[in-house]
């Protein structure tokens, strides 16, 4: 790991080493500068600080931080029609987000509670444990694909089906052109739709349907 030694006066970092252990697991000694006060920032992901540092001089002072680590492992067996596929990390119970990590690959995380959001659509969320020197999977279903052929003008959303039976936004389909080919999780969806052209509400046309894995599905418009 990284540690900074971080003037806690101006806030300046004074020094950065990489740690080092030896084929016995001893640290080596650093030589720093005791006239200062510093904050030690070892950076995992996220970081672990250890304040105000009580440095006595001309001896060796040893501090000691707790930073168990695992892995995040984000697996995908096969290309999927998302193209390269991202997942945004995020610590359990904060709205700041911590890491950005691409689909297939492994990240050195702190041991902790953690809420991954794969930018699949729609969305997948889960919470996951990070245990230390232990590697946690994180993988989605393969998607399907929505075909529209129809080139319409108009005004339509997608919305996925929940198991209790109520409908929840995904996509807004573009008013240039009802044409899409859109990769979906699979599960059940409904898509609606009215033409620009039409003179009311009530032209609306409203369909359900059920996206597969690695199939494409085609649905057909006031048909």
């Amino acid at each position: 790991m990284n540690l900074t030694f971080v003037n806690n006066v101006t806030g300046q970092a004074e020094y950065n080493f990489v740690h080092f252990l030896d084929k016995a697991g001893k640290p080596d000694v650093l030589d720093i500068d005791a006239l200062l006060s510093y904050d030690l920032v070892v950076n995992t992901l996220p970081a672990v600080e250890l304040r105000n540092l009580n440095i006595k001089p001309g001896q060796h002072n040893i501090f000691r931080v707790r930073a168990p680590q695992g892995y995040l492992y984000l697996r995908q067996d096969a290309p999927t029609s998302y193209g390269s596929m991202l997942a945004l990390v995020r610590e359990k119970g904060s709205a700041a987000l911590l890491h950005t990590q691409r689909f297939p690959s492994q990240q050195k995380l702190l041991a902790g509670t953690y809420e991954v959001e794969l930018l699949t659509m729609p969305r997948i969320r889960q919470t996951v444990t990070i245990k230390p020197g232990q590697a946690t999977t994180v993988q989605f279903a393969p998607p399907g694909v929505l075909s529209v052929a129809q080139d319409l003008q108009g005004f339509g959303s997608l919305y996925v089906l929940e198991q209790d039976g109520s409908q929840r936004w995904v996509h807004t389909l573009p008013e240039g052109s009802s044409k899409i080919s859109l990769p979906l999780q699979p599960g059940r969806y409904r898509i609606v739709f009215r033409m620009k052209s039409a003179s009311g509400s009530q032209f609306t046309d409203v369909k359900d349907f059920t996206i597969k894995s690695n199939l494409t599905t085609t649905v057909k418009l006031f048909n």
